[in-house]
């Protein structure tokens, strides 16, 4: 064996080694979606007999022998089946990309299932050449000799490949089926309506997409807060707000730093020193809710005065994964006030909840980002003809029922005014019939 034939194997068993350890890892991540995970799983595993078999294969060849003989005919036979057994695998992996939400476009590709109809002939042509040798055979010193017909064994994976290219082509920048949404609710008087319902771009910062949404409101005639969660609490955001007579709420993450008595401390530690005694926490009750909170005012990161808010339940005082943190940017709210104010931003979880459970923003099929907006638009329309359209304001359930039984009798008093208008029974059924299907 050649210093070259040994170096060859040598890089063949290490790539088919890390394809299997690179299977063990992903095995064991719960980070990917079942059905990709699937995919990957099975194309790392057939790499992974593809690559052992050609260095196998490598190794026999040339050796006398029997036994040499078999192994070079069997490891050349993986070679090309598993081949062609890997585009199956990355076929069904780009199609499970592709028509992720819509499994009967997929059936219904003709491209599609060229593809399928390619890796089966492909690996029947495999098994087959075995007998007929029209890709290759082994000569009596165990050598691998190419036929004619091997470039069949090449023409047809590329094919098939050529034809996943032009699927993804043909879709790129078409499919949405991981897109974030920002959303803004406004609060008054009791009535909570959507303001902007607008979708999230990774490439743009969401500290920007919500700056230019506070930018587009009319300052209050009274004084207003901002809520929000802890993914906006941003200096840049917080100073837009106040520039339009806004204060903010909202929640801040543990990681933060304060400065008590002038050292830099970091807030999940300060909590801790704090949680060692009772004694500067206050129970206070919120929604029938009872936490021990300790109120911090003066600086931090960004922010020269504001107030934090370090909070437990409490039957969990002191346990660092119960603690939540609050800011105020107004100073004079009571502890009691700045909590109950807060809680004053669930209504934009409640709008998420009512909009996947009756408006489909969790089911709609659509795939370019156009679309989605429209649909979204929609969405609010009829979630903000709920609320109010009714000729006063009502909770969105409310508002709905009422719709739906003012469409179910619209639909009965049109099916009353054709039945006294028809004359033909059979006709009367079938546009009975049809219409109960749309409604």
């Amino acid at each position: 064996m050649t210093n070259r034939q040994s170096i060859h194997i040598a890089l063949l068993l290490w790539g088919s080694i890390f394809c299997l350890l690179a299977f063990f890892c992903m095995h064991l991540s719960r980070e990917i979606e079942r059905e990709k995970k699937k995919y990957m799983l099975l194309m790392l595993f057939s790499s992974a007999v593809l690559l052992a078999s050609d260095a196998v294969a490598c190794g026999f060849r040339g050796s006398p022998g029997r036994t040499a003989w078999h192994m070079v005919l069997i490891s050349n036979f993986f070679v090309f089946l598993f081949s062609n057994i890997l585009l199956l695998i990355y076929h069904g992996y780009v199609c499970c990309w592709i028509f992720e939400k819509d499994p009967e476009e997929k059936r219904k590709n003709r491209r599609v299932n060229t593809v399928y109809a390619i890796c089966a002939a492909a690996i029947l042509l495999v098994c087959i050449s075995q007998i007929t040798h029209l890709y290759y055979y082994i000569d009596t010193q165990n050598y691998y000799h190419r036929n004619p017909g091997y470039y069949i064994s090449i023409l047809l994976p590329m094919l098939g490949m050529l034809l996943d290219l032009s699927l993804l082509l043909q879709l790129k920048g078409k499919q949405d089926y991981g897109h974030q949404t920002v959303a803004v609710m406004l609060s008054c008087n009791g009535i909570v309506l959507n303001y902007a319902f607008v979708m999230y771009n990774k490439s743009d910062s969401k500290i920007d997409l919500v700056q230019n949404i506070a930018r587009e409101l009319l300052v209050p005639p009274v004084m207003s807060y901002f809520l929000c969660d802890c993914w906006y609490i941003s200096e840049k955001i917080i100073n837009t707000f106040a520039r339009k007579g806004f204060h903010t709420i909202g929640a801040l993450k543990t990681n933060r730093m304060l400065y008590p008595f002038g050292i830099r401390q970091k807030l999940s530690k300060f909590a801790a020193l704090l949680s060692v005694t009772y004694a500067d926490f206050h129970l206070v009750t919120v929604k029938k809710q009872k936490y021990y909170v300790y109120r911090y005012g003066g600086k931090l990161n960004g922010i020269e005065n504001a107030v934090v808010l370090l909070s437990y339940p409490e039957k969990a005082f002191g346990k660092p994964k119960a603690l939540r943190a609050f800011l105020s940017t107004d100073v004079s709210l009571s502890t009691d006030e700045i909590l109950s104010y807060y809680v004053c931003r669930w209504p934009i979880e409640v709008f998420f909840r009512q909009c996947k459970d009756k408006l489909a923003l969790d089911s709609y099929q659509i795939r370019s980002a156009q679309e989605i907006r429209r649909y979204w638009l929609i969405m609010s329309l009829a979630h903000y003809m709920c609320v109010i359209g009714n000729g006063e304001s009502s909770s969105f359930e409310n508002g709905y029922r009422q719709i739906c039984d003012v469409i179910q009798l619209e639909k009965y008093r049109y099916i009353f005014q054709c039945a006294k208008a028809s004359n033909d029974f059979d006709a009367f059924m079938k546009l009975a019939i049809l219409l109960c299907a749309i409604f």
